[in-house]
C-alpha cells in the first residue's frame, strides 16, 4: 500500500459509519512489510490533512510501543521487522525536526521507546546525526535536535553514575555547544528562541537530576552556565507576555526558561553543593559555596522584592526560589546575606501567600470538593508557593536564633489588636505561621509554658468562628499541637469537643476533613484525652464515613483507623459498613494510581 491509500483508510476513521471497517484493515495490514514506514509516510504528509496527520501519528505511535520490541514470554507474537525498524531509525530524528508541534509530540514518544530498546547498539548512530542538526544554522533544525537529546538524556537520567558512560561521552561534546547556542540567545525575544532555551535548559536538568558528572565540567565552564542560568532568571519578559492572562504566562516558554534555570540551580544546590552532600561532591560544594553562594542568593533577593512590589511572578518560579531560599537558610555565606532580610521576607513576602484569600475563598463556596483534593494532592503540595514558603519559615525559626523571637512579635502584634480591627484573613495567617512553627515552639522553654494559653485565647474561639476557614484553620492548629503535654485537663477537654463538634456538626465539609485529621492526632498522643471522646464515639465514625463517602479522600482512612483501634468495642456495631468503605476506598485509590 503507499500513503495515500493508508492516508485514506485513516480518514475513514473519522467518519463513523466507516471507521470500523477501516480499522479492520489497518489491523491486516499491521505485520507487512514497509507499512510502519508507510505509517511515518502519512504521519510527515504535507498533502494531507492535520486530521488524518494526527490520527496516523497516534497509530504509529501505539503500534511501535506494543510491536518494536519482541516479548520474550511470547515469542510468537507480532514484532516490526528490522527492515522496517532501519527505516525508522534513518528517518525519525528528520521527522521530529520537521513536524508540526501536535504531530512531534507523538513523534517523540515513539523515538522514547525505540531508544529504549535500540541506544546504543544497533543505533548508536543517532549521537552523530544530533550533532550534525546542532551544528546546522537553522533554529528549527536545533529544536528538533534537541528535543530528540533530551530523550537520550532522560533515557539515562536515574542510572548509577558507573552506567552512564555511554551518555556522558556524547555530553562531553554537546554540552559546550548547548551552552554556546543558548547563550547566543538569550538577547532574541523571539518565540522560538525561548523555546529553544527551554529545552536546552531542562536537557542540563536531566543531566544533572540524579548524578552530577564532575568530569563533564572544569570550574570555568560550570561557572559559565550558573552564570547563564542567573541571567535567563533576571532577564525581563517580553512586554506582550505581560498583558496574557497568568495562565497562559506561566505556561509561556519565556516564564519556563527561568523555571528551568532554577530547577537546576536548585538541583545542584540541594543535592550537590549545600553543607550536606555525598562524600564524592565534597569538594565541589565546596567550590560552589565560595563561589556561587552569594551571587545566587542576591539575584533571589532581587526577584524577592519584586514579589514584595506586586510585580507578577510565575507560581513554579516562586515556589523554587522558595525551595532554594529554605535549604540555603542552614548555609553559612547564604545565611550572612539572607539574615538581614529575613523577617522582611516572613512578614511582607511569605506572610501574605499564607493568608487565605481570594481564591481559596473561591473555591471553597464554589467547589469545595476540589478545594480538599487541592490541598490534600501530594503533587499540588509538592509545587505550590505556598508550601515551599513555609518550609523557608519552619527552616528559619528552628535553625537560626534571633528569627523565632520577633516572627512571634509579629504574630502577636495581630492577634491581639480589637476585634473590629483584625482582618480574619490576617488571623489566618498568623495562625498558619504559629503552626508551622508548632515543634519549635514545644521545644524551646520560652514559649513551651505559654502554649496552652496560646490555644485558650487565640485558637479555641475560632472553632466557633463565622468563618468557615478560621474553623478549618482551628482544627490544623490543634493537629499541629497535639503533642503538648497538657496541664491543664480541662482546656484538653475543651479542645477535642470543639474538634469533635466541627467533624460532626459543621457545615462545611473542608472543616470536616481538618477536624477529622486533628482528632485523629489528638487522640494519638493524648491518652488522657479518650474518656471525653469514647461517649461520642457513634456520631464521630458516622461522620468520617459520611466524610469519606464525600470526599473520596483516603487521608481519612487515617482517622478511621485511629478511632477503630481505641475503641474496638464501641464500633463492632459498624463493622460492616466500615469495612466496606475502606475497601471501597482503596479500590478507588489503586484505579487512581493506575490512571496516573
Amino acid at each position: 500500500m503507499d500513503y495515500q491509500q493508508v492516508g485514506g483508510l485513516f480518514r475513514a476513521t473519522l467518519v463513523p459509519h466507516l471507521q470500523q471497517a477501516a480499522e479492520q484493515q489497518l489491523q491486516a495490514h499491521l505485520e507487512a512489510e514497509k507499512f510502519i514506514p508507510c505509517l511515518l509516510q502519512v504521519v510527515m504528509g504535507a498533502d494531507l490533512d492535520m486530521p488524518v496527520r494526527q490520527s496516523g501519528s497516534i497509530y504509529l505511535k501505539n503500534t511501535i510501543m506494543k510491536y518494536w520490541k519482541a516479548q520474550e514470554e511470547d515469542e510468537k507474537r507480532f514484532t516490526v521487522a528490522n527492515s522496517d525498524k532501519e527505516l525508522m531509525r534513518e528517518n525519525i530524528v528528520e521527522a521530529i525536526i520537521q513536524a508540526p508541534d501536535i504531530i512531534r509530540s507523538q513523534l517523540v514518544l515513539c523515538l522514547k521507546h525505540m531508544l529504549r530498546s535500540d541506544f546504543p547498539n544497533p543505533w548508536s548512530s543517532i549521537v552523530d546525526k544530533i550533532n550534525v542538526y546542532l551544528n546546522r544554522d537553522e533554529k528549527e533544525c536545533w529544536l528538533g535536535a534537541l528535543f530528540v537529546l533530551y530523550q537520550l538524556v532522560k533515557k539515562y537520567e536515574f542510572k548509577k553514575a558507573e552506567d552512564r558512560a555511554i551518555i556522558d561521552r556524547p555530553m562531553q561534546h554537546f554540552l559546550p555547544l548547548l551552552h554556546t547556542r543558548c547563550r547566543s540567545l538569550v538577547p532574541d525575544a523571539s518565540f522560538m528562541s525561548a523555546v529553544i532555551q527551554k529545552q536546552i535548559l531542562k536537557t542540563f536538568f536531566s543531566l544533572v537530576q540524579f548524578t552530577f558528572p564532575l568530569h563533564l565540567f572544569s570550574n570555568a565552564n560550570f561557572i559559565s552556565w550558573v552564570d547563564l542560568f542567573l541571567t535567563i532568571l533576571q532577564r525581563e519578559i517580553p512586554q506582550e507576555v505581560n498583558k496574557m492572562d497568568e495562565d497562559s504566562r506561566s505556561g509561556s516558554p519565556w516564564w519556563k526558561c527561568k523555571k528551568w534555570a532554577m530547577q537546576c540551580l536548585c538541583r545542584i544546590f540541594e543535592r550537590y553543593g549545600s553543607h550536606v552532600v555525598e562524600k564524592q561532591y565534597k569538594k565541589f560544594a565546596e567550590f560552589y559555596s565560595k563561589t556561587f553562594a552569594v551571587p545566587v542568593m542576591e539575584a533571589l533577593l532581587r526577584l524577592m522584592e519584586q514579589q514584595r512590589l506586586g510585580v507578577w511572578i510565575a507560581p513554579r518560579v516562586l515556589q523554587q526560589t522558595f525551595s532554594y531560599i529554605g535549604k540555603a537558610i542552614g548555609s553559612a555565606p547564604s545565611w550572612k546575606l539572607l539574615k538581614p532580610h529575613i523577617q522582611v521576607l516572613i512578614q511582607e513576602i511569605i506572610f501574605p501567600l499564607m493568608c487565605h484569600n481570594d481564591e481559596d475563598e473561591s473555591l471553597w463556596t464554589d467547589d469545595p470538593y476540589e478545594y480538599i483534593r487541592i490541598k490534600y494532592d501530594v503533587y499540588e503540595e509538592f509545587v505550590s508557593p505556598v508550601s515551599a514558603a513555609v518550609i523557608v519559615v519552619h527552616q528559619a525559626a528552628k535553625k537560626r536564633k534571633d528569627v523565632l523571637k520577633p516572627l512571634m512579635g509579629f504574630c502577636q502584634a495581630i492577634l491581639t489588636q480589637s476585634p473590629g480591627q483584625i482582618d480574619p484573613r490576617k488571623k489566618d495567617g498568623v495562625l498558619h505561621i504559629i503552626g508551622t512553627v508548632a515543634d519549635v515552639l514545644m521545644e524551646k522553654s520560652m514559649y513551651c509554658n505559654q502554649i496552652e494559653g496560646l490555644l485558650e485565647v487565640f485558637v479555641l474561639p475560632e472553632f466557633q468562628s463565622p468563618y468557615g476557614f478560621l474553623r478549618s484553620r482551628a482544627c490544623w492548629v490543634a493537629h499541629y499541637f497535639s503533642k503538648v503535654e497538657f496541664t491543664n485537663a480541662e482546656l484538653l477537654a475543651r479542645l477535642l469537643n470543639a474538634t469533635r463538634v466541627c467533624l460532626t456538626q459543621d457545615k462545611d465539609i473542608p472543616v470536616k476533613v481538618e477536624a477529622a485529621i486533628a482528632l485523629q492526632f489528638l487522640l494519638e498522643h493524648q491518652e488522657s484525652g479518650h474518656d471525653f471522646i469514647e461517649s461520642h464515639v457513634t456520631d464521630v465514625v458516622r461522620a468520617i464515613l459520611d466524610v469519606i463517602r464525600e470526599t473520596e479522600n483516603d487521608d481519612l482512612t487515617g482517622s478511621l483507623e485511629q478511632i477503630i483501634r481505641l475503641f474496638s468495642i464501641q464500633v463492632t456495631p459498624y463493622a460492616t459498613d466500615l469495612t466496606r468503605q475502606l475497601v471501597r476506598t482503596e479500590y478507588q485509590s489503586i484505579n487512581q494510581s493506575i490512571n496516573d
